[in-house]
């Protein structure tokens, strides 16, 4: 495990802002105070940098780098404070219903590591202004850049074996999820990151997954970058009377037209931190174990 954010409550806020699909850019030229949604705006939930989820003008590393984080560097267990850095990053995905009931934000976690059978001496520190977008398999020209999502009830019924990166969705059984309870959603990002040129629709960086992901002799192709495979989890307190849930036909995401169905889910990440002692250290080094790694 190279980097964690842990528990951060309810996260870096909630709006109509999507910093990759449907940014708001500065334009001297033209006086704007404040962002405009668009017919295609949809509500998401942010975590990490709390600008980006307060203030839509906020979508350059420079201005991330000036903001404060929700997210801790470890250093509360024992890490060096000196040795470890901030992180800026933003991290943010679409409000999740069950039976039309909006979920509440409550916890978060992000990891970066190599495994599940990747060689950690091929993996490289992430660009830094690197802008991501995890889909579901039903909302990609090619499955191998997929994210994998993996989905229980309670928000700690993932086994280990579901966390691990191998490509497989999991889901909870019809019924599992109740009120007043939580459901964990976690998103497993692709770690073979194409060259700068090619790039998805919104500009963002294309990633696929590692061939033979979770197996021995995991790797990228020739030609892509191995960067630490991102998963981030996300749990959700499920209010009450939200009825039966009858598994992935209840659980829907904000979408230009709500609702969107289940396999509509995302989630994005907008890098704005060097990771370079991190890699070298923690993942190179394997030194999962320090404090300086958390």
């Amino acid at each position: 495990m190279l980097y964690t954010s842990r528990g951060l409550g309810i996260g870096a806020g909630t709006n109509l802002n999507d910093p990759i699909v449907k940014p708001y850019y500065d334009d001297p030229a033209t006086a704007q105070t404040e962002y405009t949604p668009t017919a295609d705006a949809h509500r998401h939930n942010f975590w990490g940098n709390l600008g980006v989820g307060s203030d839509p003008s906020v979508d350059t590393v420079e201005e991330l780098s000036e903001q404060q984080t929700s997210c801790e560097d470890g250093s509360q267990d024992g890490g060096d404070s000196a040795y470890l850095r901030k992180n800026n990053s933003s991290y943010w995905m679409p409000q999740p219903y069950i039976n039309g009931h909006a979920l509440i934000p409550r916890l978060s976690g992000f990891y970066y590591s190599s495994k599940d059978g990747l060689d950690p001496t091929k993996t490289t520190a992430p660009p830094l202004g690197l802008e991501l977008i995890a889909r579901h398999t039903d909302h990609l020209t090619d499955d191998t850049q997929a994210a994998e999502i993996d989905i229980a009830c309670p928000a700690d019924a993932l086994t280990q074996a579901q966390k691990l990166p191998d490509g497989q969705d999991s889901v909870p059984a019809p019924g599992a999820c109740t009120a007043k309870s939580n459901i964990h959603i976690a998103i497993t990002f692709p770690e073979c990151l194409d060259p700068a040129t090619n790039l998805g629709p919104y500009g963002e960086r294309i990633a696929h997954r590692a061939i033979n992901r979770g197996s021995a002799g995991a790797h990228c192709l020739d030609g892509q970058q191995q960067i630490p495979t991102l998963q981030a989890f996300f749990t959700f307190g499920i209010p009450d009377k939200v009825g039966y849930y009858a598994g992935t036909s209840s659980l829907t995401f904000a979408g230009h037209d709500e609702p969107m169905p289940y396999n509509n889910i995302h989630s994005d990440y907008f890098n704005a931190e060097d990771m370079t002692k991190l890699v070298e250290f923690c993942i190179k080094g394997k030194n999962a174990g320090s404090p300086n790694c958390k």
